[in-house]
């Protein structure tokens, strides 16, 4: 058995094949979409390229390739397992509380990210805005906060949270 480990932004390892016979490798349906051979049969020694794109899921991805003898059928396969890390998105912000006057501000917040990303303001605090819900990795963030007019102290919370990453 040869095991491959690779990390989550992918990438593409040679596979050096010594056989005096003919060859193929078969990959599971399971990982057909994330791995790729430049050369999937043969006859002989051989190097193949093995291309494994960048891991989206926040889990680590396993898979057993076989390398079979296609010629007589008397040599067991050979296991080839595949293990590629897992994504860990990031998100941080740079301000994590505003104080404001009766004024009113608007100020940037810096988010940082490596993922997309939404802010949600709660429906009630229709005098909060920003100048972008969305977007997808860093980003600066333009928030308004409109003039208080009333005795009533205002205070909210926006939320930051990543979205679209597959568990």
């Amino acid at each position: 058995e040869t095991s491959i480990q690779l990390l989550t932004n992918g990438g593409t390892i040679e596979l050096e094949i010594s056989s005096n016979t003919s060859w193929k490798i078969v990959i599971p349906e399971t990982a057909a979409d994330w791995i790729e051979l430049d050369m999937a049969s043969g006859n002989g020694n051989a190097k193949v390229l093995l291309t494994v794109t960048a891991n989206a899921n926040i889990q680590t991805r396993r898979a057993e390739l076989k390398l079979e003898e296609t010629g007589t059928g008397e040599i067991a396969p050979v296991i080839i397992s595949v293990e590629q890390g897992a994504f860990t998105p990031t998100l941080s912000i740079d301000k994590i509380s505003l104080e404001v006057s009766d004024a009113g501000i608007t100020e940037d917040i810096q988010i940082s990210s490596n993922t997309e990303w939404k802010l949600t303001i709660p429906i009630d605090a229709e005098w909060v805005s920003v100048d972008k819900l969305m977007g997808t990795g860093n980003a600066l963030v333009k928030i308004t906060v409109l003039a208080n007019s009333s005795s009533q102290v205002r205070k909210t919370t926006i939320k930051l949270e990543a979205v679209n990453f597959q568990d």
